[in-house]
Formats: C-alpha cells, structure tokens, sequence
C-alpha cells in the first residue's frame, strides 16, 4: 500500500515476537493510560512502515445466535494509528485486511464499536444501534426512600459477584443469559463460562467486576422462585462508578437500576454512568431512580454481513453485539 505521499506499508499477524509486543505496547499507551491484555490472542492486524510499527486493529471470534442458529462472529477493536498516519490509508488498510482474515477463520459477521465512524461506513460497515449514556449524581436524590437501603429485603432483589461464583454456578447463569436474551432479541452473542470468566477478570482489572441482579419471591403454591433480573459490569475511576454493559431482564427495570445505584453508595462514588442500548431507553427510565439524568450520545455499534444469508437490515431491528 502506498499512500503515494508519505508512506508504504506491510501489513501482517503478530505472531508472539517480543519486540513486535513491546511496539504494541508502546503504541496502546499512547491513547490510554493502561495497556489493555491485548496480546492474549493472535488475532493481531499490524501496519509497519519499514521496521517502525504504525498501527493495529484486533479481532476476537466469538459465537452468535442469530434467530437461534448459531453464527461465527468476528469483533473488531482495539484500532491505534501513530498520529502522524492519520491521512495515510493505514486504518482502511487494516480494516480490509481484518475483514479478510476474519472471513478466511469462518466469520459470517463482523461487528464493532468504533472510534471514528467514517473508516467503517467507507468499507461496507451499517449502523446496529446505538447506546445511550445515563449520567447522573447520586447526591441529588429526591428522595432518600428511591434507593432501597436492603435490596435483600422487602422487594426480594439481590445481587452477586460473579467473582463468588463456582464454576458450576457460572455455567448455570451463562445458560440464563443466554435464554433471558433470545427472548429479548434476534440475535446477541452467547455466553458461555469461559466468556463470562473472560468479561469478570478484565473487569477485576479495572477496579470493578460484573454483577448478577436477582428477585426471589413466593409463588401461590407457596414455593421459593428465583429469576435473573440484570446482568452489569461496573468500573470504579475516582469517584464515578462506569457501568459499560447493562443487560436487563425485568419488567421493573427501577430495581435493577437501584441495584447500581446501591453498588454507587457502597464504594463511596458520588456520580454513576450507565451505557446501554438506545432501544431500552424509554419514558419510565429517566424518572424511575427518583434523580435528574443526563441522557448523553453513547457509542455506534456498526457491522457488517459476509454471508447473504444475514441481513444487517434485520440485526437493525434487535440485536445486542455489546462490547467485551
């Protein structure tokens, strides 16, 4: 490739090369202040200008079920350009190169969240859907009755870590998730326990973890029931609790929600972000927690078809590709 002004570029797999790794390295902390795991993985696109590392984007595989078959989805992320390359070509020419690598490992479908937009429409990518950011403070709470001071009490909600769970109790709630999404959608990517294990442990990183929102209640019959009711990650940054995925399954979202809000209280933070797909925004949700919320754009999830037997038209409708 060449830009036919400032440079040429290869582009290939990063293969485990130690010096390879620390150009990686390098280069991620140029736009964070942490290096992501990046290179548990081999799916690693790199863009080198003669020795000099430029750029990379990485994809993970995952397992989808679209409208219950089970579908090889591809995720592109973690995209870094040097500055410098910026008008290059370099990001279209990784794009390409991840799209092909993608479909030759088995990917009918490709989806990701991407930082600039534009890359992705140019080469063939639609918009899914978008989230919503709830910000809000919780020191201005109408009222001190809004947020149950016992989720374990009289409304019959709780919430576990999943850092507490057995593996036999995690393989249970992936199996859950699973069931609780494809009543809500289309299609979503399934979990397992090694997904599970993988989202908690990068979220333990993070000074946060994933939680599992439960009610317990009493039949007619007078027997004990259990039902999920939420899944959320959460990282805690200064005194903001950042919940990044937000999956409910409960009419009575406000529990769910208060469970955030509670979880916001116990570890001392003062203010609460919740990203979650556009599509569960409605009316009830700007007034359930009793506080004044700001509703900011969230991230794009955009994707794009490698099999004609999938429809980005129709994954438009409900679908759920949420971020690792």
């Amino acid at each position: 490739m060449s830009d036919g002004d400032s440079c040429s570029c290869s582009y290939s797999y990063f293969d485990g090369d130690e010096a390879d790794a620390e150009q990686i390295k390098e280069l991620w902390l140029t736009i964070d202040t942490e290096f992501d795991p990046v290179l548990s993985g081999v799916n690693i696109i790199m863009a080198k200008h003669e020795d000099e590392l430029v750029g990379v984007l990485h994809f993970a595989l995952h397992e989808l079920l679209i409208d219950g078959r089970p579908v090889v989805g591809a995720r592109l992320y973690g995209d870094v350009i040097k500055q410098k390359y910026d008008e290059a070509g370099v990001m279209e020419h990784l794009i390409d190169e991840a799209v092909k690598c993608a479909g030759e490992k088995g990917a009918e479908l490709i989806f990701c969240t991407p930082a600039n937009e534009e890359y992705f429409y140019d080469r063939g990518f639609d918009d899914i859907y978008e989230n919503v950011e709830l910000d809000f403070d919780i020191s201005v709470l109408e009222d001190d009755s809004t947020v149950p001071s016992d989720l374990s009490g009289e409304e019959g909600y709780y919430h576990v870590r999943l850092r507490d769970m057995s593996d036999e109790e995690l393989e249970a709630l992936a199996a859950k998730v699973n069931e609780e999404l494809g009543a809500k959608y289309t299609a979503f990517v399934k979990r397992d326990r090694a997904y599970l294990e993988s989202v908690r442990d990068k979220h333990i990183s993070r000074n946060g973890g994933v939680m599992a929102v439960y009610e317990s209640g009493m039949r007619e019959d007078e027997e004990e029931t259990e039902r999920l009711a939420a899944v959320f990650t959460y990282d805690i940054l200064g005194d903001t609790l950042y919940v990044e995925r937000y999956e409910s399954f409960d009419a009575n979202v406000r529990y769910s929600l208060d469970s955030i809000v509670k979880l916001t209280e116990s570890v001392l933070c003062s203010r609460c972000v919740i990203n979650m797909p556009s599509l569960e925004l409605n009316d009830d949700v700007y007034n359930l927690l009793g506080i004044w919320a700001r509703v900011n754009d969230g991230k794009l999830v955009m994707a794009k078809s490698l099999n004609s037997s999938i429809s980005v038209e129709e994954l438009k409708k409900k679908s759920f590709f949420d971020e690792m």
